[in-house]
């Protein structure tokens, strides 16, 4: 359940925000995962948008959590191709979850 709601909330978050990275949605959440998920973990991925994109999931996740306005956002990202299984477009900002820094051009460029 947490890994779905991670899920619905960074689809949230670059629908949001910055749809080009939709893409990069599970390869993030596959990191998070895999490095045990948490609290610890979540706060790091916030950290790391909040240093890209100067807001995190909290600016997206509903005080209750996801219901049936989220289920809106995935379809939309959907339709804008995310899970369409394509590689993210050159000069991605990667994030510590993805055990990288973030390069100082793509933080910019995000900005």
């Amino acid at each position: 359940v947490e890994v779905e709601e991670l899920r619905q909330s960074l689809v949230a978050f670059y629908t949001k925000v910055n749809p080009s990275k939709l893409a990069n949605v599970d390869t993030i959440v596959h990191d998070y995962a895999a490095r045990g998920g948490g609290a610890e973990e979540r706060e790091a991925l916030n950290e790391d948008l909040r240093t890209v994109y100067q807001c995190d999931l909290s600016s997206v996740t509903p005080p209750g959590g996801f219901g049936a306005a989220q289920r809106g956002a995935s379809a939309a990202a959907a339709a804008a191709g995310f899970g369409a299984g394509g590689a993210p477009a050159g000069g991605e900002a990667s994030t510590r979850m993805m055990g990288t820094a973030i390069p100082a051009a793509a933080a910019a460029a995000a900005a």
